[in-house]
């Protein structure tokens, strides 16, 4: 008994719980997916925070809607696959095998709309699952006390207004509301399996110039605010001689606010080159709390063996960035073929706060895409990303001993969307 007591003291896992919700907002640092634009993906999201033209666009900067002289409507699709790889080392003293698979597939949708109502002054939403994301170990491997079943689930809707002070000058700002579901399984140690299930919503802001100093030359400037996410989370712990132990905890913690700069350059009539810079104030997020319902088995069980209801985790994330570079050439009148790469710097690099819920570590973009304009209202877009994540270990103490695997990841992404211009 004393040892499960000992386990539901961090029954919230709280560093697979942080990672897995936290990155559902970090621009790409921490495992989350950037795939709210079909044609953006292309490139790698290399100048989206200047696109003029893509309705898409004015998710990451709400100041853009207002370059659209006529309504439209964006509504895509991306099919998500995410491969996790664990390959035991010498360092690895814990009972199981690291040589298995994670990660599965997951499907996320968006939507964008922008409405001039005048030539000054515009209207814009923007709606997307901003991650899917599902990791999937075999119940045997060696992190099975840290994770099992990992799937999570991230919405967001964005109004938004922009107005244009001047002829080349643009800004806006949105209210975000964001919501969020999570379900995870994990052993503890001897006996049982912990499955936990909570939501949480949250508010925040985002805002954002655009800049046109000359004809052929966009820049955008966007900020999206910090959001502090306090979630609500059902314990139950099965599989025990002493039945099931149930109980609630609350976690709250902050999302790190985010800044993103991008500039376009056409080339020619059909030749254009972008890029974009984002930075993520990952640092503010320096630990995670979890607190246990005082009245539940398990909160009780939690005080009586570590003389509190509260249990935190150290994370210590670092500020992190991203920089994408892409390139668009317009074949003909109705073909337009894109392609673009990305480097994304991963806020963790100690191997004990990697969890193997979402095993973050550098990666790299490579994309291409294309669109073609049926006619003056309609437009299809397709794409496809991979990203590559450099190898990286994962390490935490277990009560069999120190379980250590060399983790590896991949991700591949088939974006569809179909564009209606009114």
């Amino acid at each position: 008994m004393k040892s499960i007591k000992k386990l539901l003291g961090t029954a919230c896992s709280a560093a697979t719980l942080a990672l897995t919700l936290t990155t559902a907002n970090v621009e790409g640092s921490g495992f989350s997916i950037l795939e709210q634009s079909t044609a953006g993906l292309g490139r790698s999201l290399a100048g989206m925070a200047c696109d003029i033209n893509e309705p898409s666009a004015i998710f990451f900067n709400p100041s853009l809607s207002t370059w659209h002289d006529r309504p439209g409507i964006n509504l895509g699709g991306n099919w998500l696959h995410v491969s996790a790889t664990a390959h035991k080392n010498s360092k690895n003293t814990a009972d199981g095998e690291c040589g298995n698979d994670g990660g599965g597939w997951s499907h996320v949708p968006n939507l964008d709309i922008v409405y001039p109502l005048t030539d000054k002054i515009a209207l814009g939403f923007a709606f997307s699952a901003t991650s899917g994301t599902a990791t999937k170990w075999n119940p045997k491997w060696v992190g099975r006390y840290q994770s099992i079943d990992t799937e999570l689930a991230v919405v967001e809707a964005t109004p938004s207004i922009s107005y244009k002070v001047l002829d080349n000058l643009s800004i806006g700002a949105g209210v975000i509301v964001q919501y969020a579901t999570i379900e995870m399984t994990r052993d503890n140690y001897p006996m049982g399996r912990l499955k936990l299930k909570g939501d949480s919503a949250s508010l925040g802001y985002i805002a954002g110039v655009t800049y046109q100093p000359l004809e052929k030359t966009q820049l955008g400037l966007s900020y999206r605010s910090r959001m502090t996410q306090e979630l609500d989370l059902d314990g139950r712990l099965t599989g025990t001689p002493y039945g099931t132990l149930r109980g609630g905890a609350d976690a709250d913690f902050d999302l790190p606010a985010v800044a993103t700069f991008g500039v376009t350059q056409a080339i020619t009539d059909k030749w254009e080159v972008m890029m974009d810079i984002s930075w993520t104030k990952a640092s503010v997020f320096d630990e995670l709390s979890v607190t246990f319902d005082k009245k539940s088995k398990l909160g009780q069980d939690a005080y009586q063996t570590n003389g509190s209801y509260t249990q935190k985790q150290e994370m210590k994330w670092k500020d992190t960035w991203r920089v994408a570079i892409g390139t668009e050439y317009k074949l003909t009148d109705k073909w337009t073929v894109r392609c673009g790469t990305a480097f994304d710097r991963t806020p963790v690099d100690d191997p004990e706060l990697r969890p193997s819920s979402m095993p973050d570590l550098n990666r790299y973009w490579f994309s291409v895409g294309a669109s073609y304009q049926w006619n003056e209202h309609i437009r299809f877009d397709l794409g496809y990303v991979r990203l590559h994540f450099e190898k990286g270990e994962w390490r935490m103490n277990t009560p069999t001993g120190v379980a250590s695997c060399q983790m590896g990841c991949s991700t591949d992404i088939i974006t569809y969307a179909l564009n209606y211009t009114f």
